[in-house]
């Protein structure tokens, strides 16, 4: 029987370049998309951008339909449940969220509680096999200097924003909402960019790096490792896992792992090689220093709210600072690829994703 799937999130970075690695396995999957729009047709010209921002094909555009297309979100399941279409689907992967670093009521309500209730629905679909659930490394919260393992989180982590902290009560409570369908989590670690498109799918989370450069001070000693991976590379993992019908374990880290994380240095050495500006080494400075040459960001960055910044680099601070990679060994073991290195594609993040001013950069990560 052919794999009917229904995602969520396929407007954003990591859904949209999921379902460009599913539809490459077009003989072996149908796929639903739930999308919020007013109309099928809507939803489709939605999908349509979105998938064309991931880099499929006008071909492949062309070839999805109107029917492919559940309108509604995750706080939709008891309309849904009345959709003759979703009777058929086995798996689900769920890579919808709200992302945003902000404080908004809205974080818990969509991750938490409609999560769950989405859930609980699709349990009782006649077919329902899988539900893939696409959470964080970052739930790690604030434990310093290690590798982390997938079974390396107490009840009792401390949490840097409320994304992490929702996504980490969700993940504790999908068993239960699920019952007897299978449950498999995902978990990317800090993903940027595409390894062949650079930031044109997305800035999110590039304009950090943006600002070091431009700044040319480091917060961080430039011997600490960021576990960073481009926006495809995670997608073909989250599909492989999907799909994979034999699974040793219930949960994988998406990451660089110590391996292939790059440092700080590093990266730091790639803007320099790919800007051509700066000759001499970087500054490693105290967060402090941010702090207080906060009139100095114009000068740094480009116009901008500067409260809104410092509350950035802040808060992108006690994530970096950390110092922690993710252990992807179980991912590597059920015969996926190696991961690429950040500064191995970073040229190409730079030669597309510095157009914009930061300021204008960083508005997603914090809407």
């Amino acid at each position: 029987m052919k794999i009917k799937i229904l995602v969520t999130g396929v407007t954003g970075l990591l859904g949209s370049c999921t379902v460009a690695e599913l539809l490459e396995n077009a003989g072996k999957v149908e796929i639903l998309f739930l999308v919020r729009a007013v109309n099928q047709k809507a939803g489709l010209e939605r999908v349509r951008k979105s998938l064309g921002k991931a880099g499929v094909q006008l071909q492949t555009l062309a070839g999805l339909t109107e029917g492919q297309i559940v309108c509604g979100d995750l706080s939709s399941s008891a309309q849904l449940m009345n959709d003759p279409r979703l009777q058929e689907v086995t798996h689900v992967f769920n890579c919808a969220a709200v992302t945003a670093f902000s404080q908004r009521p809205s974080i818990r309500k969509v991750n938490v509680h409609d999560t769950l209730e989405f859930a609980q629905m699709v349990s009782k679909l006649p077919n329902m096999k899988r539900f893939l659930y696409v959470g964080t490394a970052m739930i790690c919260g604030d434990s310093p200097n290690r590798t982390i393992h997938e079974d390396d989180f107490p009840a009792d982590t401390q949490h840097f924003v409320p994304y992490t902290e929702s996504k980490a009560e969700v993940e504790s409570l999908l068993s239960e909402a699920l019952g007897k369908v299978s449950l498999v989590v995902v978990r990317p670690s800090i993903v940027v960019g595409h390894s062949r498109l650079g930031c044109k799918p997305s800035t999110s989370i590039f304009w950090v790096f943006r600002m070091l450069y431009q700044a040319w001070r480091s917060p961080f000693p430039l011997n600490f490792k960021i576990d960073v991976l481009p926006a495809d590379y995670v997608a073909k993992a989250i599909a492989y896992i999907g799909l994979k019908e034999e699974l040793a374990y219930s949960r994988y880290h998406i990451a660089a792992g110590s391996e292939f994380s790059s440092t700080f240095g590093e990266i730091m050495n790639t803007f320099m090689i790919t800007g051509k500006e700066n000759l001499t080494a970087p500054l490693e400075v105290t967060i402090e220093h941010y702090r207080e040459n906060r009139n100095q960001f114009n000068e740094w960055f480009g116009p901008g709210n500067s409260r809104m910044m410092l509350r950035a680099i802040n808060l992108y601070y006690n994530f970096a600072n950390l110092n922690v990679t993710f252990d992807n060994s179980r991912l590597l073991a059920e015969g996926f690829a190696c991961p690429p290195r950040f500064v191995d594609y970073l040229g190409l993040c730079i030669r597309s994703g510095c157009d914009a001013p930061v300021s204008e950069q960083m508005i997603d990560d914090f809407k």
